[in-house]
Formats: structure tokens, C-alpha cells, sequence
């Protein structure tokens, strides 16, 4: 399959085929990789958000909350994704967006106040 993308100002960029690399990461295995995934196959291309509770995690998947918790927690540290609020998470922009480098700026803008915003919540708690 053949894929042309039109690029405006973006340079220096990796194309990733999702299909191949999850193949790979299929060979690591263990639950941790699964919610990754999962996360993955959730996430909104329109706004990079997934809408999930643990619970729905902890059925789709069968593993166990402690170990979703630490994976949430391990891809926040991370930086691969922040928190929005219960339930709602978001991928950061600057590993996986669709479309234009503009729509990437906007994403990210989103995406640092979400951060901030739980920093802030945090602290104060």
C-alpha cells in the first residue's frame, strides 16, 4: 500500500506503520504492551483522546487494576500521555498525530494545559 502525504513546512520526521511496529511489540508481549495497545486502538485521531475508565480496561483486557495503574502511571511519567480529567486521557501530539503540522500545533497547545492543568490539581491536593 502506498500512502502520499502532502507536507507543508514538516521536515525531519519518521513514518511509522502502526500495522508493522505492533507486530513487533507483539513479540515483547505482557499485559503492560496490551494496554498500551489497547490505549492505542481507542485513541481519537480528531483530538488524539481516549475515553476509558480502568474498569472498561480491566474487562476488555482481564488484567488487574493495579497493573493498569501502573501503566498509567508509567505513560504519564513518560510523557506519553496526560490526563484530561477521569476518564479522559490524551496522547501527546509530538509522538503520534494525524494530519497537518498546524493541527499538530493546535493539539499540542491542548495537550500542554491538560498537563498543566493536573500539575496544578495535584500540587494543590
Amino acid at each position: 500500500t502506498v500512502i502520499e502525504k502532502e507536507v507543508d513546512r514538516d521536515f525531519n520526521f519518521h513514518k511509522i506503520w502502526l500495522n508493522d511496529l505492533m507486530s513487533v511489540l507483539n513479540l515483547i508481549g505482557g499485559k503492560k504492551l496490551d494496554i498500551l495497545k489497547y490505549l492505542l486502538s481507542e485513541m481519537r485521531t480528531q483530538d488524539n483522546t481516549i475515553s476509558v475508565t480502568y474498569r472498561q480496561i480491566e474487562k476488555e483486557l482481564n488484567t488487574s487494576q493495579k497493573t493498569i495503574a501502573e501503566t498509567m502511571k508509567i505513560l504519564q511519567e513518560a510523557n506519553f500521555i496526560t490526563k484530561v480529567q477521569n476518564g479522559l486521557y490524551m496522547v501527546n501530539p509530538d509522538v503520534i498525530v494525524r494530519g497537518k503540522s498546524s493541527k499538530k500545533d493546535a493539539l499540542m497547545i491542548k495537550y500542554v494545559e491538560a498537563k498543566n492543568d493536573i500539575t496544578t490539581t495535584q500540587t494543590n491536593s
